[in-house]
């Protein structure tokens, strides 16, 4: 297990010292070295990712050989693309533990579906089952990344994260990553620098954070500090969150930014937020809504 102490965890705004856990990434396709046996499938490596084309039903790649705190990590991150499925895709994860040697319906994780539209996507799997939690010792993982069949898909990346699912103190400073902003949909994350950069690839692009939460007493306004370029006009966007009564992202729960200006250079705004008091969590962040472009995060920010 990788271990570093900390007394400043930049990405959260938290302070405190302690033990933090690295993320466990396996970037492909050199992770091939690890993720070495196929079930059913045959891979095909390209630059950037590795292409996973069943043969027959029940395919997935496996991963034989692991040492995973369960009660660690409880979130994989999956980064992928996806084409040619007819309709939503399931898929799951497998595992073993030293007392449970052989992959079973017991040890299994149920996936979201694919998007199925060619574009960069990142599957976030919450890690929460019982069967997960009370493992004791991950030993191996399989994934069977669809159960349906013909199409592609590309993997990038696989990441394993502990992620805090409490109520945080809500300033994200992005110089060591995305922190528990995980989730992301037609655009490519990547740090830059101190920055987190988006370039974004599509229609309704959006960076969420679905674990965190923050207490909407204590803030009223919401500053990030960002660079643009590439957008030639006008830009619109917003933040959509969920509350315990209303867990949909709707036009009530919805703050509009201002244009950004696309210049390449620091700029930054701020904006009035009302949560009413109540307990916000499962932030979607839909910076822009127009593509293409890019825009480099370097913080967000709910201020009193």
């Amino acid at each position: 297990m990788r271990k570093f102490w900390i007394t400043l965890l930049a990405v959260t705004g938290v302070i405190f010292t302690g033990i933090a856990e690295e993320p466990i990434v396996w970037e492909f396709p050199a992770a091939l070295t690890e993720w070495s046996r196929f079930n059913n499938s045959r891979i095909e490596e390209l630059a950037d990712a590795i292409k996973v084309v069943p043969l027959k039903g029940d395919h997935g790649i496996i991963n034989p050989a692991v040492d995973i705190d369960p009660k660690v990590y409880n979130c994989m991150l999956i980064t992928y693309r996806a084409v040619g499925f007819r309709s939503h895709t399931t898929g799951e994860i497998f595992f073993t533990t030293p007392r449970a040697r052989r992959y079973s319906e017991a040890n299994r994780i149920p996936l979201p579906s694919l998007a199925i539209d060619g574009q960069v996507h990142t599957l976030v799997v919450r890690l929460t089952a019982p069967a997960w939690v009370n493992a004791g010792q991950i030993t191996s993982l399989r994934l069977d990344i669809t159960n349906q069949m013909p199409g592609d898909v590309e993997i990038l990346r696989i990441e394993m994260r502990s992620i805090n699912t409490g109520i945080v103190d809500p300033v994200w400073n992005f110089a060591d990553g995305a922190g528990a902003w995980v989730e992301s949909d037609r655009m490519q994350v990547s740090a830059d620098n101190g920055w987190l950069k988006l370039d974004i690839t599509g229609n309704d692009c959006h960076l969420n954070n679905i674990f965190e939460k923050i207490d909407g007493s204590k803030v009223s306004k919401l500053r990030i500090v960002y660079r643009a370029t590439g957008f030639n006009r006008r830009t619109t966007g917003g933040l959509f969150f969920c509350t315990p009564e209303s867990r949909r992202h709707t036009a009530a729960n919805f703050v509009r930014f201002p244009s950004l200006i696309c210049d390449g250079e620091e700029h930054e705004f701020t904006v009035p937020v009302d949560f009413k008091g109540k307990e916000i969590s499962y932030l979607r962040l839909d910076i822009v809504d127009q593509f293409p472009g890019t825009v480099w995060i370097k913080s967000i920010e709910f201020l009193p």
